[in-house]
């Protein structure tokens, strides 16, 4: 509901920095999937940056590389007073994609992304088989909680926020850990 308001009346989202951000995302994407994207330095210099799509940029690379290579989608038609047509520049370019996911799959690529649905899974299936304390469900809320916000914010790379998902992870771990080993000494009381 706050967020209701806070869109409605004080953040106006304009058509303009809603493309940039949909364009944002689909370059971050196409980019990955082809291995190759033009940065450019300035206005005569360009160079051509190539990695395979399996392993991606390399780790911290989105904030080096990304706003340099913006310009194909950032530069906007104008029409000067005198009816003169070009291109404008705009002075902000994305230095995060404001999705954690999509950054990470821009840096570490498929393997990355493979690997991040793994854990994704393996926190599901272990969330689904145990038992339910509180200490499960309020563990495992927080962590959807921060995935859900990664998604529209770069959370997890953040110091404090990103130390509260570590927090989270380790005591929704180290509850499961210890109902294992519940029913381990249930099984064998000489454990």
């Amino acid at each position: 509901f706050s967020s209701l308001i806070f869109f409605t009346h004080f953040d106006k989202i304009s058509p303009e920095v809603f493309k940039e951000r949909w364009m944002l995302y689909k370059h971050s994407i196409i980019s990955t999937i082809e291995g190759k994207l033009t940065m450019y330095l300035d206005d005569t210099t360009t160079q051509i940056i190539s990695t395979s799509p399996i392993y991606g940029y390399g780790l911290g690379n989105f904030i080096r590389i990304s706003p340099y290579a913006q310009k194909e989608f950032m530069e906007r038609p104008r029409v000067n007073e005198l009816g003169d047509k070009y291109m404008e520049t705009p002075i902000h370019r994305y230095e995060h994609v404001h999705n954690d996911i999509l950054e990470w799959f821009f840096e570490t690529g498929w393997l990355g992304l493979g690997f991040l649905f793994l854990v994704f899974y393996d926190i599901l299936k272990k969330f689904v088989t145990a038992r339910k304390t509180k200490i499960i469900l309020i563990s495992s809320s927080a962590i959807l909680a921060h995935v859900i916000c990664s998604m529209g914010i770069y959370t997890v790379q953040t110091v404090v926020s990103g130390m509260l998902l570590v927090i989270f992870l380790g005591i929704f771990y180290g509850e499961i850990q210890e109902q294992n080993n519940i029913l381990q000494y249930k099984d064998n009381p000489s454990y």
